[in-house]
């Protein structure tokens, strides 16, 4: 998997990772990133929700 991302990044995809209904509000620069590389979608009632990409990225991250 070649995307980088850094501490800061691959936090905010760390706290996306929750079954709650209210999601986190992620900052907009942090936010387009996950967003731009399909880690995470944009919700249409606010927020974002990591995609299947984005757990993956997370299992990886926890092996590195």
């Amino acid at each position: 998997m070649d995307i980088t991302l850094n501490a800061e990044e691959l936090h905010w995809l760390q706290v996306l990772d929750t079954d709650s209904p209210i999601k986190p509000e992620v900052p907009a620069p942090i936010a387009e990133v996950l967003v731009r590389h399909g880690l995470a979608i944009k919700l249409v009632e606010g927020g974002l929700q990591l995609t299947a990409l984005g757990r993956e990225r997370l299992a990886h991250a926890a092996k590195a």
